[in-house]
């Protein structure tokens, strides 16, 4: 994995290195002072969550769901020059519609403990 150019290196890591441009930092998932988690689930019970959550009908459901990963998309590539849908980009990805919003914080939670002991 390469930065972008304007970005240089801010420290070495025997487990990864960072990269540092002003406020902005962005560490390979080999580093383990932060866990890159990406949560997905299939679009059609990510617009039920959105509709149950929002009481809006299901077209505005989608309307609002296009903008929050096109903006979520935008950020990542400005902000850090990377694609937000690589899963190279994360330690681990996790389908909260397979394991549930429950089931997916149980496994986060473990690897966190896993790498820096309970807290």
């Amino acid at each position: 994995m390469r930065p972008p150019r304007r970005w240089w290196p801010s420290w070495p890591r025997k487990d990864g290195w960072c990269w540092w441009d002003g406020p902005r930092r962005w560490c390979s998932p080999g580093t383990h002072d932060a866990l890159h988690v990406k949560i997905v689930a299939p679009v059609r019970s990510r617009i039920e969550r959105i509709r149950a959550a929002d009481g809006v009908e299901e077209r505005e459901a989608e309307r609002r769901l296009r903008e929050s990963d096109a903006n979520r998309a935008r950020y990542h590539r400005h902000h850090y020059g990377r694609d937000w849908s690589d899963p190279a980009n994360y330690h681990m990805v996790l389908n909260a519609g397979s394991l549930g919003v429950d089931g997916a914080t149980d496994i986060i939670v473990a690897r966190a403990r896993a790498m820096w002991g309970e807290t």
